[in-house]
């Protein structure tokens, strides 16, 4: 096991390598598209307007077919789309860094109250092994977190790593359900001791009516 694991981490550092350089890649290719397709119309007219006046002929200038109009609207499609990833990915960020933070800041609470049910004798089988899962998946968010760094410019330009953060918050909204239902857990067995102490205090109550009858 000692021998595959750092093989196992330089093959995930490898593979996270080429999918950011990839994810660069294709923001680049998204930039440069658009840009193409925003500037052909607008260089066309410049160049016939240029021309015009260059040569001082009486003809009026000659626009862009029609079709290059809608290749500039097409551009424009690109590179808004390309925007919106942008400002998405950068929105995933906070709200990873926020989240994450109000996970980690509950996390002790979330200790005593497994350490206390455990303890008591409670939910010890159940509560065991969804909380080795928990751990196990915490470590692996975090680690994921760590290295979810913020992409460059193009790779923000890039569908991949909208689906990164999506990732991201997945593992923490899987860690939150998780402590969730060990602090339902915490309230069930409060709510049962409470039941079992009124239920106490009623069995002598009863007992006298059933004696003054």
């Amino acid at each position: 096991m000692a021998d595959t694991t750092p093989n196992e981490s330089d093959e995930q550092a490898t593979r996270e390598t080429s999918r950011r350089l990839w994810s660069g890649v294709r923001g680049c290719l998204r930039l440069v598209l658009g840009l193409f397709l925003v500037l052909v119309a607008p260089l066309q007219l410049g160049i016939a307007i240029y021309a015009q006046s260059r040569h001082g002929m009486g003809d009026a200038v000659e626009w862009p077919n029609w079709t290059g109009w809608v290749m500039v609207l097409c551009g424009i499609g690109v590179l808004w789309h390309g925007w919106d990833l942008r400002r998405s990915g950068r929105q995933k960020m906070t709200m990873i860094a926020d989240k994450w933070a109000a996970l980690e800041g509950q996390h002790g609470q979330v200790e005593r109250v497994f350490s206390s049910l455990v303890g008591a004798g409670h939910y010890e089988a159940g509560l065991s092994a969804r909380y080795e899962r928990a751990q196990a998946e915490r470590a692996r968010v975090g680690a994921r977190i760590a290295e979810h760094q913020s992409p460059g410019f193009f790779a923000s330009l890039s569908e991949t790593s909208r689906g990164d953060g999506d990732e991201v918050l997945a593992g923490i909204d899987r860690l939150a359900d998780a402590d969730a239902a060990i602090m339902a857990a915490r309230d069930l067995f409060r709510r049962a001791r409470l039941v079992r102490c009124v239920e106490q205090r009623g069995r002598p109550g009863l007992r006298r009516l059933g004696r003054s009858r």
